[in-house]
């Protein structure tokens, strides 16, 4: 009768850790289907909105790049021009005649 009771528990101790068992499956399924389509959604909104995506980026790149250029060529002229005398000699002779 003892030895019943003690099959009887572990069959019901192992049908529980069953049952815990298939809901962590079946979660880890559920969180595995959730993650896939959440990547192949992002997947075709990126494909759809490439274009769009990519010419935003080049609006942007390219209204830095004509900035920092126009912030640059005031500094750049000013040291690369030299400054005109202000005074000048006279005038020379041309040779040969």
């Amino acid at each position: 009768m003892e030895r019943l009771k003690q099959r009887k528990n572990q069959k019901f101790v192992l049908l529980l850790s069953q049952r815990k068992m298939q809901k962590l499956i079946n979660v880890l399924a559920v969180l595995s289907f959730l993650g896939t389509a959440g990547i192949i959604g992002s997947g075709y909104y990126l494909y759809t909105q490439k274009d769009p995506i990519i010419e935003g980026l080049k609006e942007k790149v390219t209204k830095a790049a004509v900035e920092g250029v126009t912030n640059a060529l005031p500094g750049m002229l000013d040291t690369a021009t030299p400054e005109l005398p202000e005074v000048t000699g006279g005038a020379l002779p041309m040779p040969g005649l």
